[in-house]
């Protein structure tokens, strides 16, 4: 039997997804849904995900790879 590799972590030391960060991210920046909306919303799935964790998705997610994405359009606009 093959196994596949693992896939890079989208955020070192988590279990976070990529798919479960954007999911996070596009609910709140495009759709306007408050991280204490989208707990409940985690939770009423079945998943205990605190409005802190997803902060930190948030937070790292930017440092880790959309900073210099922000920074290029700055420097384009």
């Amino acid at each position: 039997m093959e196994k596949y590799p693992m896939p890079y972590p989208v955020i070192q030391q988590s279990y976070a997804s990529s798919g479960a960060v954007a999911w996070v991210i596009h609910q709140k920046y495009e759709l306007a849904v408050p991280l204490y909306r989208q707990e409940k919303e985690w939770g009423n799935l079945g998943v205990a995900l605190s409005l802190a964790t997803m902060s930190n998705w948030i937070l790292n997610s930017y440092r880790d790879w959309l900073s210099s994405v922000v920074g290029l359009l700055h420097k384009n606009c």
